[in-house]
């Protein structure tokens, strides 16, 4: 049976001749690809550290009054089963953007 071709992001002899911004290109996709494949049990746990570092966050005041209040709010929204903006299986913080 024939070898499996590696994702290009996971191939080290392509990553040692790559430039700079196929490598960072590459570290990105590759935590992505690495997310997709782990057990509901790891999500789980990598999402309950994110919930932890951002509670420490706003309890030390890093997060500015907008950014709070969204978090708040979406807080409350996740509360009332009305969080229709993000995905079960993914995280996102209050710009939108997904956290891995």
């Amino acid at each position: 049976m024939s070898e499996e071709k590696k994702p290009w992001f996971l191939d080290e002899e392509y990553l040692r001749t790559a430039s700079d911004k196929m490598k960072i290109l590459a570290k990105y996709a590759r935590s992505q690809w690495e997310w997709e494949h782990m057990s509901e049990e790891e999500k789980r746990k990598e999402l309950e550290k994110v919930y932890e570092i951002r509670e420490k966050w706003r309890k030390q005041g890093m997060f500015d009054p907008y950014t709070l209040a969204a978090l708040e709010e979406r807080e409350k929204g996740k509360a009332a089963g009305r969080d229709a903006r993000s995905r079960p299986d993914e995280e996102q913080d209050a710009s939108g953007t997904i956290i891995l």
